[in-house]
């Protein structure tokens, strides 16, 4: 992995702990089940940047991707961590 793609997932993965403890402050202040139910989803949403996505990143290929690749699929993940971000915040 280069340098640069390491850099940028640092910085995904803090946006990731951050949107998280963010829906877990929420959670512990709501009673309502469906509005659990939803903060639960927005988790999931999560955890799915940080184990699936930044997870093929991390694995080790074979030939190994180029920096230009690496720098595409960091660049989808970034936008769909933007739009988990955004729809929470919504």
């Amino acid at each position: 992995m280069y340098s640069e793609t390491s850099d940028r997932i640092q910085r995904i993965r803090a946006k990731v702990l951050a949107g998280k403890a963010s829906i877990a402050e929420l959670d512990a202040q709501v009673t309502d089940n469906c509005v659990k139910q939803l903060l639960r989803q927005a988790s999931n949403s999560f955890d799915d940047v940080e184990v699936l996505w930044l997870g093929v990143v991390l694995q080790e290929r074979t030939p190994p991707r180029t920096l230009a690749e690496e720098s595409r699929y960091i660049d989808h993940l970034g936008a769909r961590q933007e739009l988990t971000t955004s729809a929470r915040l919504n």
